[in-house]
């Protein structure tokens, strides 16, 4: 028995031998006192500090124990039990120097923690199993070793039937930690497992039952168990220490529950939903205005609605200042950055919210949207890939790859993961599709199928000026019948959008691409330029509008000698300059131009 590797090993060829936690922790207790009877008493009081439980627990550990030891005669023999007293470890125990490890293809390296199974008969208390499995994928990638899949991967299970050894199979992780929650009254019991994908061998699985208002120390508790079920199968040289427990998530139980309510509904975003988290989020930061997270939903729930600049501005401001580590929230700065023409600014931001969690799709996937929005589409489509491959089943990170691999022409690629995402749940009218779709159509010659998804697009915000969306569909039906030139009659009206809103002036810029595309440069360079002096004070373009630059189907917009001054007026020139040109483009003597 190695105590530091927490594993017994067989004499004869050193495999481990398979137990939990508290019956591990039994036979080392029993060991310690070689011998003597250890009363029961005792012994609960060491597998379960600070918690009351009955003494079948103890009898069922003890069971578990003995079975680890093969025949009946022989688990009987070696733990004697002491009626009405305890147990006693009947052979001798010798204390040696540590043995050299022999390789197991069996340790683990890499887990995913699912969504805890709401138990309780209400929907409405999904949240607290999504929340307990949060803070142990916080708690567990502490741990130095074991990579963990970060939320977005394994969220995007939720509700779906999928086998477990596919998931493990998508995510590339070799265990799964399943479980559920139920609640009676004001105690909450969190039962909990961690099976082997390939075999489905449960590695370990324990219960626990608390009231709720002490849920933070459930969690801890539960973080701390599994780590010490995990030590004996991790592939590392030494002993592995406990990891840093994580910060409270907040200070008070109700702030936290109402944040944990309102991230259950960002994971569905309607429209209705949103707003309902909106406020979930402005409610916990009012009962606890030191809760980072709660400032970052809100920033996160402005942005999904298509609010100001001002408006997403102030609660991600405050979670940075409360958390500076928190990559969610660094990557806003990244967005907002963008959206004031500050690029290089946003380049930085994005930067660092992938050296705080880069292992978090999301976090990829924004920062991949970036690189499109500024044509370095190559590097954009490796991000995607990386992004996609660590959450293959999230439907929006798959529709943000569909996306810029039809910003890049790449329309095979294009069409299958938008069907992916799609399959997975994602609205066809709902940005991006309709222009992953659409582009393809166009490729294919296929006019009326491409306007068709430009058309039934849903909105990005309520608020879109409905003559700028009017203009941009009458644009387009004109160049689907072939009649581009005849658009041109249309004149250029007052952009209406609201001041500082994060999609101004993306119908109108987009209505520009169409007359491109048409083949009417002079009025596309017109267009876009009127856009641009119409912007309001600090706010530079919508960046989502900016990836229609980068498309095949503007190459011959990209080489008008005009294009100099429209990068400059969007204020790209200073990132290539240091961070270099858009694919395909050549920067000399401070000059961009496409051969």
């Amino acid at each position: 028995m190695d105590p530091l590797q927490r594993v017994l090993r067989t004499k004869s060829d050193g495999k481990p031998v398979r137990m939990g936690t508290r019956a591990f922790e039994a036979l080392l207790m029993l060991a310690e006192y070689a011998g003597e009877v250890v009363e029961k008493a005792k012994l609960m009081q060491r597998l379960w500090p600070r918690v009351v439980v009955e003494e079948n627990n103890l009898t069922q550990t003890i069971y578990e124990l003995r079975q680890a030891f093969g025949g009946a005669s022989e688990k009987r023999r070696l733990i004697v039990t002491e009626p009405n007293r305890g147990y006693r470890l009947a052979t001798d125990v010798t204390r040696v120097a540590r043995l050299p490890q022999k390789a197991d293809s069996d340790q683990l390296t890499s887990m995913a923690v699912l969504p805890l199974a709401n138990l309780t008969g209400d929907p409405g208390k999904d949240y607290l199993g999504d929340g307990m499995a949060e803070e142990l994928i916080i708690a567990l990638s502490r741990l130095s070793g074991l990579r963990v899949a970060a939320r977005t991967s394994t969220f995007a299970y939720k509700g779906r039937l999928v086998d477990a050894r596919q998931i493990a199979a998508d995510l590339g992780v070799k265990a799964l930690l399943e479980g559920s929650v139920r609640i009676s009254g004001d105690r909450i019991r969190i039962s909990v497992q961690l099976n082997y994908a390939a075999d489905g061998f449960t590695v370990w699985s324990e219960s626990y039952e608390r009231r709720l208002a002490d849920l933070f120390q459930l969690q801890d508790e539960l973080s701390t168990a599994i780590v010490r079920a995990l030590q004996s199968k991790l592939n590392l040289k030494s002993n592995v220490p406990m990891p840093i427990a994580a910060a409270t998530p907040a200070k008070n139980v109700e702030a936290y529950h109402l944040y944990l309510q309102g991230r259950s509904l960002l994971d569905r975003p309607t429209q209705d939903n949103v707003s309902h988290a909106l406020t979930f989020f402005g409610g916990a930061a009012a009962h606890d205005s030191s809760f980072a997270r709660a400032y970052f939903g809100m920033a996160e729930a402005h942005i999904i609605l298509g609010h100001s600049l001002a408006d997403i501005d102030r609660p991600a401001q405050q979670a940075l200042e409360l958390d500076p580590t928190l990559a969610l929230a660094q990557g806003v700065q990244a967005l907002l950055a963008q959206c004031r023409g500050q690029w290089k600014e946003g380049y930085l931001w994005s930067n660092a919210s992938v050296e705080s969690d880069g292992g978090d799709s999301h976090v990829r996937i924004h920062r991949a949207q970036l690189l499109a929005h500024v044509g370095h589409l190559g590097s954009a489509l490796q991000e995607g890939e990386v992004a996609y491959r660590g959450a293959p089943a999230s439907a929006i990170v798959v529709a943000i790859y569909a996306w810029i691999n039809n910003a890049a022409g790449r329309s095979a690629e294009a069409r299958k993961y938008g069907s992916i995402a799609t399959g997975l749940g994602f609205p066809v009218t709902q940005w991006p599709l309709p222009y992953v779709f659409a582009g393809c159509a166009f490729r294919a010659g296929l006019r009326d199928e491409a306007l068709s998804h430009l058309i039934t697009h849903e909105d990005f915000h309520r608020e879109a000026d409905p003559t700028e969306r009017a203009d941009f569909v009458r644009i387009m039906d004109s160049w689907r019948r072939g009649a581009g030139l005849a658009a041109s009659s249309l004149a250029p009206t007052s952009m209406t959008t609201s001041t500082g809103n994060i999609f101004a002036g993306y119908w109108r810029f987009g209505t520009c691409c169409a007359f491109a595309i048409a083949g009417d440069q002079d009025r596309a360079y017109r267009h876009a330029n009127e856009c641009l002096k119409q912007l309001p004070q600090d706010c530079g373009i919508s960046p989502l509008a900016l990836v229609e630059l980068w498309t095949p189907e503007m190459s011959e917009f990209r080489r008008d000698s005009r294009f100099q001054k429209l990068v400059e007026h969007i204020g790209l020139m200073e990132f290539y300059e240091e961070f270099g040109p858009p694919d395909g483009g050549r920067l000399e003597h401070g000059k961009l131009w496409f051969p």
